[in-house]
């Protein structure tokens, strides 16, 4: 793979970075990276540079790009916005964004998602998610993984000292307000096809999103795979590689 002339400095572009691109890298406010203070610099466009930035500095002209969550949400993104960065995508419960959109006409997934609206007040969620030893927090990790046991109190107890780190609450929930305050318009004018092949994976037990966010329209993704699906788009052909972990 060729090297652009002057690439951007690794340091920088992994401060924000999000989503995996051919190397795990942290999403912004977590654990040790960059935690910036205004909602803006949480604005997808932002993020979705720094992606395409990374894999640049990275040394690569574009990366098989698998994400999570928001990390998913961005990978999709990417795709749309760079997709001469991307291979192949994989995603993981993550809707893509105009199934997402016309999912919150549900009244069943508005109940899911109210959670985004209540992150739009401004200190008052960090308060409430700090609030007596974080115990809102450690209820939550205890309790939404279906597999009794996965979260030990000695895992939550690290998610919980991560999310004490000064600024850590406010940079994890800007997410959510930037996610909202964006022009609708602007947005509309970034959504495109996605033409690169694309496998979905995603857990039925999910408590916040539905299964029915799972697939894409086929006019908006047409070499789709998705696990759990019987319908298999011609040209995308996932293969599980050796040593693969569930």
């Amino acid at each position: 793979m060729g090297r652009t002339s002057n690439p951007p400095k690794p340091a920088a572009a992994a401060q924000r970075a999000t989503v995996r691109a051919r190397r795990t890298v942290p999403v912004a406010s977590t654990g040790r990276s960059a935690r910036p203070p205004r909602v803006r610099d949480y604005r997808s466009r932002v993020l979705v540079q720094d992606v395409a930035d990374l894999i640049v500095a990275l040394g690569a002209d574009s990366a098989a790009v698998a994400g999570h969550d928001w990390g998913g949400g961005l990978a999709w993104l990417l795709a749309m916005q760079h997709p001469e960065r991307v291979q192949r995508l994989v995603v993981l419960n993550a809707p893509h964004p105009i199934r997402f959109l016309k999912g919150l006409g549900s009244p069943r997934q508005l109940r899911r998602s109210w959670y985004i609206l209540t992150f739009q007040l401004p200190w008052l969620p960090e308060r409430l998610v700090a609030a007596r030893d974080f115990q809102a927090l450690r209820g939550a990790l205890g309790r939404q993984p279906t597999r009794p046991g996965a979260s030990t109190d000695e895992d939550i107890d690290r998610y919980v000292a991560a999310a004490a780190q000064p600024g850590a609450l406010r940079a994890a929930i800007n997410f959510y307000r930037a996610a909202l305050r964006a022009n609708p318009l602007a947005q509309a004018h970034t959504l495109r096809r996605v033409d690169v092949p694309a496998l979905i994976i995603w857990g039925d037990q999910d408590r916040y999103l539905g299964r029915e966010l799972a697939e894409p329209d086929r006019a908006w993704v047409p070499d789709v795979w998705s696990s759990g699906s019987p319908r298999r788009a011609t040209g995308c052909r996932p293969t599980p590689p050796s040593g693969s972990t569930s």
